[in-house]
């Protein structure tokens, strides 16, 4: 059963692409060890994450939204703009951005919190 629609499926795929980018550059700063526990590290990870796939997904979607499909009539040969309809769980693109940035949000302030009340 297929759940998405035009380009939808690209939030899950920019949301792996993110992660592995973020799970391995995490790993070249120094200045972190030692100073967040690892659920900490990984909530933050998770949640910048959340914030570049949320980004990219917005920019990808207004991209999308700025070049519709151009159709011609067969009977009057007249060319139509069609708006692109791109969705993932029957939700649009442009919401699917706005839930990463508010569950980015959500994971960052935590693992803030987290880290306030760990010293």
């Amino acid at each position: 059963m297929i759940i998405w629609r035009g380009w939808g499926i690209s939030v899950f795929l920019l949301f792996l692409f993110w992660f592995a980018v973020v799970l391995v550059l995490p790993r070249n700063f120094v200045m972190l060890q030692g100073l967040v526990k690892e659920d900490a590290a990984f909530q933050w990870a998770l949640g910048v994450t959340c914030l570049l796939d949320a980004a990219s997904v917005l920019l990808l979607d207004r991209y999308r939204q700025s070049h519709p499909r151009k159709i011609v009539d067969a009977q009057s040969g007249a060319e139509v703009l069609v708006p692109r309809v791109d969705e993932l769980a029957f939700i649009r693109m442009e919401w699917c951005s706005y839930a990463l940035f508010a569950g980015a949000a959500v994971l960052m302030v935590s693992a803030l919190l987290g880290l306030v009340f760990a010293h």
